[in-house]
């Protein structure tokens, strides 16, 4: 035991819960984003040109509406599936921005294609859907990926260069 004040004490790592938030949030937009891009394309390629609407007006309606959709299937998928496979993955050590595309990117593909039907996915221009998903689900995930597994590096190597200056036990180090 010594008298001299310590800055570290434990090993235990802080993220504040407002950059984690903030990830989470620019995670959200940024598939969002992606995704209204990918379905307002696909529809464009199945409509007829003529049916567009005139008025700019009705089609910015038309796309904030479809965004609006997006968005709620984006969030749902990054707290129903997104969290858990986070938490998953920092229990295992495998914060890999690979690893969270991959299935962030099937998953949004996999959801699309459970919801509209196996035989109507088949059908020529189905597979648009499903795709649109598939760059949310992508571009979400490795927006969050890449940010998680940059912090999983920086807490590794910070308990790299502090192994003696840190204890495992801040309780210990408070009563003794």
């Amino acid at each position: 035991m010594t008298d001299e004040p310590r800055e570290i004490i434990s090993v235990i790592s802080e993220t504040s819960v407002s950059t984690g938030l903030v990830r989470f949030v620019d995670a959200f937009f940024c598939g969002t984003a992606v995704g209204t891009a990918a379905l307002c394309l696909s529809l464009l390629l199945l409509s007829d040109l003529g049916a567009l609407p005139s008025d700019l007006s009705d089609l910015i309606e038309g796309i904030l509406l479809i965004g609006f959709i997006v968005g709620l299937f984006t969030l749902a998928g990054m707290v129903v599936i997104g969290l858990p496979v986070t938490l998953m993955l920092r229990l295992l050590g495998h914060e890999r921005w690979e690893v969270y595309a991959t299935l962030g990117g099937g998953s949004g593909m996999l959801v699309l294609a459970l919801l509209m039907g196996a035989p109507t996915v088949l059908m020529p221009g189905a597979f648009l859907l499903p795709i649109s998903g598939a760059l949310a689900g992508l571009a979400s995930a490795l927006r969050w990926g890449t940010w998680r597994e940059r912090a999983a590096r920086e807490r590794e190597r910070e308990r790299l260069d502090h192994p003696s200056d840190k204890r495992d036990n801040p309780i210990h180090d408070l009563t003794h």
